[in-house]
């Protein structure tokens, strides 16, 4: 083989090796744009879940309607707890839906929840 032919047969070689690696290196950028956006929607989901439980005692012990908007790196999520009562013989079935939304409108969570109280004051 010539000297040129084997400067063409290098040169071929290292633009496959170097397209192998472009693509390689697209790829996992993409992977890992994608896992730190899943991790941030993590973060959101526990955050508003942590919210979620909090609001729901609160709104179970005291049959308020609550809502609250909380912002965690950068986004924003809303968690709203509905109090609905159906009166009983000897008491109150207290139920309590939670719902946290992002700051795009994606439903995060829906927590239910039964609660029987029996107190004079609400009968």
């Amino acid at each position: 083989m010539s000297q040129s032919g084997r400067f063409y047969s290098f040169l071929s070689e290292m633009l496959l090796i170097l397209l192998f690696f472009s693509i390689s290196a697209a790829v996992l950028l993409r992977m890992f744009v994608r896992a730190e956006e899943e991790s941030r929607q993590t973060a959101l989901r526990t955050a508003a879940l942590i919210s979620a439980q909090s609001m729901l005692e609160e709104s179970a012990a005291d049959g308020k309607d609550r809502s609250r908007t909380f912002g965690l790196d950068g986004g924003e999520y809303t968690v709203t707890t509905v109090v609905k009562d159906e009166h009983k013989g000897t008491g109150v079935l207290r139920r309590v839906i939670v719902t946290a939304e992002g700051s795009k409108g994606e439903q995060l969570l829906t927590v239910p929840m039964e609660t029987a109280v029996f107190s004079e004051e609400l009968i």
